[in-house]
């Protein structure tokens, strides 16, 4: 068999499967809880129609297959399956490496603003173009998500500029009951003043377990020591500043971050590393200048 009739048929099995999975959950429409992982734009199609009807549905998760190249027309169609799931309380969808762009972003936006019962969501776009504009449209359904308690937003690699990202990040204020967020901007087209922003205004969120991603590290912020249990035994020191050191290094060397926004965010162990470790950094440089 040709390569060609061989690449015909897959599709026409995968196509088949994925009807047969479509005419199957027609019939499920008490369904609470469901995970899918479609094949291509026809899967997922073949699927919306019938995922659609599952209005009972409370917790879903919903994946592509990476490099299914689904484009708009099947983030369209993903999209589609989502709308009218009103009673979901829980969703994860990922749609990563799938050569959408703006509008594809735009109709998976659109979609999730009408989930307004839900407390917990994943996103993930991740290696996609949706560009300032899908972020936007991301950005502007999340603010209507007001009961969210966890959020996980993943814009890896999105030719994402200022403008998008900013929009993401400060949708976040309208979420008043959120307890976690994690947002991943990493691989996108921002300045270093802006990152010094977006920083900012994601530090004075008034949530207890936050990280923000945006570029070759991840700036992690953790529960307050009220909001942590007792320790059992005292641990020992020595490690603190051997991490600050470390992480100066490269904090200098990757993403230009000073002192004094190091010591305001990290104990004083870690910010005596810290010293330590630019001196590391620095003493090179001044010896074969």
């Amino acid at each position: 068999m040709s390569g060609d009739r061989m690449q015909r048929f897959a599709d026409r099995s995968r196509a088949d499967q994925a009807r047969a999975l479509a005419a199957g959950l027609g019939q499920q429409k008490e369904l609470e809880r469901l995970e899918l992982n479609l094949n291509g734009e026809e899967g997922a199609k073949a699927v919306a129609s019938a995922l659609a009807r599952l209005t009972e549905l409370k917790e879903l998760t919903l994946s592509m297959e990476p490099g299914e190249k689904i484009g708009d027309a099947g983030a369209a169609a993903v999209a589609e399956s989502l709308r009218n799931l009103r009673q979901l309380t829980d969703l994860r969808v990922d749609l990563r490496s799938n050569a959408f762009g703006e509008e594809g972003a735009k109709a998976v936006a659109s979609a999730l603003a009408r989930l307004t019962e839900l407390k917990e969501l994943s996103l993930g776009l991740v290696k996609n173009q949706i560009g300032d504009a899908g972020a936007a449209a991301v950005a502007e359904s999340l603010r209507n998500l007001r009961q969210l308690t966890v959020l996980k937003v993943y814009l890896r690699s999105n030719a994402l500029g200022d403008a998008g990202a900013t929009a993401v990040v400060e949708s976040l204020r309208e979420l008043p009951q959120l307890t976690e967020v994690v947002v991943q901007l990493e691989n996108n087209d921002l300045g270093k003043e802006e990152k010094e922003k977006l920083r900012a205004i994601f530090a004075a969120l008034p949530v207890r377990q936050k990280g923000l991603s945006l570029g070759a590290l991840a700036v992690g912020f953790l529960p307050s020591a009220a909001d942590l249990p007792p320790k059992k035994q005292r641990s020992r020191g020595g490690s603190m500043p051997a991490v600050g050191s470390v992480a100066g290094v490269t904090l200098m060397g990757l993403e230009g971050v000073g002192f004094l926004w190091y010591a305001k965010r990290i104990s004083p162990w870690a910010a005596l590393g810290f010293v330590l470790g630019l001196g590391t950094f620095a003493l090179p440089q001044a010896i074969f200048a």
